[in-house]
């Protein structure tokens, strides 16, 4: 006995002995006036071009707003159907995860909530403060438990263990102390670190404990015998943010050297260190089942990573200041982020998927659209080419190159039979089926934007000369209307009835959209609102609103009776590019030079959803004429099929 007491002696000195180690622009036809050729073109054989994307997308489901300023810390309730959050506002919030809906607010405690954590048994919330103050709140009771004076230092981390008996707390004050939940007492007091305690977690079982610190080192602390068994120096800047995976043989460490390194508990080595933010990493946390890890920082993004391969596989855009806080929701479908622009946000990992991305053009992709039954896409580019794809293969079918310019747009009429494309002097009219050219007309006049009438027996043409609408059997003009003002958008209503336009006279970009009846070209309505060039423009289904997009970065939407703005969508960075409403009129989508799609209710003008994947500018979405999918296409060359 005596041996062995030795023995146990000598392993606790050399244990306290490392803890205190620190350590295109071409010219028109000239003199030709409009005259309708007819020019047959062989069916063009292109070979099938599809890539998949590996593995999903990602959409922003929620934005959760209320706090007044920085969202320093959250936490989930073991169920994962409460959400609390911290703030330099001087409260604590509790949010309902599946509503997003603020359920309490908690307040009056005169200091920053820097640090938050949930009871295992969710009956209590501990919040750290500046104020070096830890309050526990009640959550059947509604009121403080217990207020504890803690440290002489502002508390940046709390954590409870495995069954909620003991809460570490982290301070500026270089320390850590744990606490019996039952009495409120310290029951002691963990000191090594040099500078501030920025992190703390318990790991499965809660025998052990990660601490980071500004001190650019890691220390895993053996709890039963309140001792430091390792003290870990890999990073080279200041540690952030600690977490332990759920069986407690790993942990992350997230760094101000840019990195997350991801650790070997027994051995102290690293297994692996992860590259790719530009900045400080604040946060850091695992999925349930180990594959992947998330991070967050000071770059504002929030990065997705497989841990077997230390692959980024996804980006997440969307905060506009430094990503304080993170975590996976219980099944690890979803990700929850808190950021000092006092949002939180909620994003969907497991649907709103990328099905497949089209690539075969070499240019520009200007327009996609589904045909009347959504099996088909046809698509226009600057490489002069338009090209038919078939939606549930992903394979080009025909690729259709007989435009002598870079083709603006492509559609089909109302049964799918006939594509229209025109490029900026021609628009050519094609059978699909063969995939040959029926007829061919070039204009005098820089066209932007051509459309089929309802039952696909007239051509309408946006172009500098206004509007015009030509008779397909006979290739004839059979008016022009807006004449000598520049239309750039043009939509069409329910009944073939009304027409809608943006306009350019005197050279100036016009702000204001007009109604135009189809038979007798009559301006009916104007509409104003809007501060810049009017980009897109749709009607809902019945025809008795009007959705516009601008270069202002608002989407407006107007009754067509009043001629009133009913509603004004907001949040853009950039300039709003394109949308479409889907059939039933309850949905809104747009595209624009932030390079994201946004999904929009409707009814209440909020955003359902954010969706990320195209690298550049995104001038054309169509909604499938069941709504359940997205094509869209983009200055990056491609064009990604979406279901939604």
């Amino acid at each position: 006995m005596k041996i062995l007491e030795w023995l146990i002696l000598i392993v606790i000195i050399l244990m306290i002995i490392n803890c205190s180690s620190p350590d295109d622009d071409p010219s028109p036809p000239t003199g030709q006036s409009p005259s309708p050729t007819i020019t047959p073109a062989p069916i063009q054989t292109p070979e099938p071009v599809q890539t998949p994307v590996p593995g999903p997308q990602y959409k922003l489901l929620c934005n959760i707003s209320g706090h007044r300023s920085d969202v320093n810390s959250i936490a989930l309730n073991k169920e994962g159907t409460k959400l609390v959050s911290g703030s330099s506002d001087g409260t604590a919030r509790i949010w309902n995860l599946a509503t997003g809906s603020c359920e309490r607010v908690l307040e009056g405690f005169n200091a920053e909530v820097l640090s938050v954590a949930f009871h295992p048994d969710g009956s209590k919330i501990a919040m750290g403060c500046e104020d070096g103050v830890i309050r526990i709140w009640n959550v059947s009771a509604e009121n403080v438990d217990k207020t504890i004076i803690a440290h002489s230092g502002n508390i940046t981390a709390v954590a409870y263990n495995h069954d909620g008996s003991i809460l570490a707390s982290g301070s500026y004050d270089n320390t850590i102390k744990l606490w019996d939940t039952t009495t409120g007492e310290c029951m002691r007091i963990l000191n090594g670190h040099s500078d501030h305690v920025t992190s703390v977690a318990f790991n499965d079982d809660g025998t052990r404990l990660v601490s980071g610190s500004e001190d650019n080192t890691i220390k895993i602390w053996f709890i039963p015998l309140f001792l430091c068994e390792m003290t870990l120096a890999g990073h080279t800047g200041k540690v952030y943010s600690v977490a332990f995976n759920d069986d407690g043989s790993k942990f992350l460490s997230g760094s101000g050297d840019e990195t997350i390194k991801l650790w070997n508990v027994e051995t102290g080595l690293v297994e692996k260190t992860f590259t790719g933010h530009d900045y400080s990493v604040y946060s850091v946390a695992f999925s349930h089942d180990g594959s992947k890890i998330v991070s967050g920082g000071f770059d504002e993004t929030i990065k997705i990573w497989d841990i077997e391969t230390g692959e980024c596989e996804k980006t997440f855009y969307g905060h506009t200041y430094h990503i304080s806080s993170l975590t996976f929701n219980q099944n690890d479908t979803k990700i929850i982020s808190g950021s000092d622009d006092n949002m939180i946000k909620i994003w969907d990992i497991a649907s709103g998927e990328c099905e497949v991305t089209l690539t075969g053009h070499y240019n520009d992709v200007n327009r996609a659209v589904f045909n009347h039954d959504g099996t088909k896409i046809v698509s226009a580019s600057w490489d002069k080419s338009v090209k038919i794809w078939d939606v549930g293969t992903g394979s080009c079918e025909k690729s259709l190159d007989e435009h002598s310019y870079s083709v603006i747009s492509a559609v089909y009429n109302h049964t799918g039979t006939k594509v229209l494309s025109s490029d900026i002097y021609t628009f050519k009219i094609w059978d699909v089926e063969t995939g040959n050219c029926e007829a061919s007309v070039t204009l005098d006049f820089y066209i932007y934007t051509a459309i089929f009438n309802q039952d696909g027996t007239k051509v309408i043409i946006g172009n500098r000369n206004g509007i015009e609408l030509w008779d397909i059997q006979s290739l004839s003009l059979e008016k022009t209307i807006a004449e000598n003002i520049i239309i750039r958008t043009l939509a069409i209503n329910h009944d073939g009835t009304k027409i809608i336009s943006n306009g350019e006279p005197g050279g100036f970009y016009e702000n204001t959209i007009k109604i135009w009846d189809l038979q007798t070209g009559e301006c009916e309505k104007i509409f104003e609102g809007h501060q810049e060039q009017i980009t897109s423009l749709a009607f809902n289904h019945d025809g008795t609103k009007i959705v516009s997009a601008s270069f202002d970065e608002t989407i407006k939407i107007w009754d067509v009776e009043s001629e009133n703005c009913e509603r004004t969508l907001t949040g853009f960075t950039y300039r709003v590019l394109s949308l479409d409403v889907n059939s039933d009129g309850t949905k809104i989508v747009s595209g624009g030079e932030d390079n994201t799609m946004r999904i929009w209710d409707f009814q209440s003008g909020h955003i359902d959803q954010i969706i990320f994947g195209h690298t550049q500018s995104i001038p054309s979405v169509d909604f499938s004429p069941d709504g359940s999918k997205i094509v869209s296409t983009s200055y990056d060359d491609t064009i990604k099929i979406w279901s939604f």
